[in-house]
């Protein structure tokens, strides 16, 4: 059955699955003010995330942003997707978390 997605605004096949990358950046020259240089204020950092249709994509794309960004705070983090009812009466769906997230180190 095909439904909305909220908020994305898109429509999606109930029970399709897909895996999304999240990582968090700093902003360039980001200079801690009254905290941690290893801990910044979560409302400085940036989340950033990427989908995929496959763990071993989202594996990959969270190993490349690792490597590549300088400005990266933590780990990224991989985790399987599935549309789910959110208002069944209105056939309006979301993305929902499903299972354990994937620390990639």
């Amino acid at each position: 059955m095909r439904v909305f997605i909220y908020p994305e605004r898109t429509y999606e096949e109930l029970g399709m699955v897909r895996w999304i990358c999240k990582w968090y950046t700093l902003p360039k020259g980001w200079k801690p003010e009254g905290c941690e240089e290893d801990s910044p204020d979560h409302d400085v950092m940036v989340c950033n995330r990427t989908t995929h249709k496959t763990e071993k994509a989202a594996i990959a794309a969270a190993k490349l942003h690792l490597k590549n960004d300088d400005d990266f705070y933590g780990n990224p983090v991989v985790h399987k997707q599935v549309v789910d009812w959110y208002v069944k009466e209105d056939r309006i769906a979301q993305w929902e978390d499903v299972g354990d997230p994937i620390d990639v180190e």
